[in-house]
């Protein structure tokens, strides 16, 4: 009789630890983006980063010229380099 208490107490604790096991992976596997998933924002947020690029180059293309610190036209020459990575798909 003991000694199927004792193994009857060893298989609930198992199942118990497998079961503890299963629910934390599954847990921790739903805490992290999957590739797939990161796809779509991949996607999204170069559309907002080039939207943000071409808002910031036409501020900087809107002023004169003549007006245009070399600091002004370091920043077009980044942006237009960025824009075109952008769509060069980098």
């Amino acid at each position: 009789m003991d000694k199927s208490i004792l193994t009857t107490a060893m298989v609930s604790s198992t199942a118990t630890i497998i079961a503890i096991t299963i629910s934390v992976l599954g847990f921790a596997d739903a805490r992290y983006a999957k590739a797939e998933d990161l796809e779509g924002f991949k996607d999204q947020f170069s559309d907002l980063r080039r939207a943000s690029i071409e808002d910031s180059l036409f501020d900087l293309e809107s002023i004169k010229p003549s007006e245009r610190t070399p600091t002004d036209l370091a920043k077009i020459e980044r942006f237009k380099r960025e824009l075109q990575d952008l769509k060069d798909g980098h």
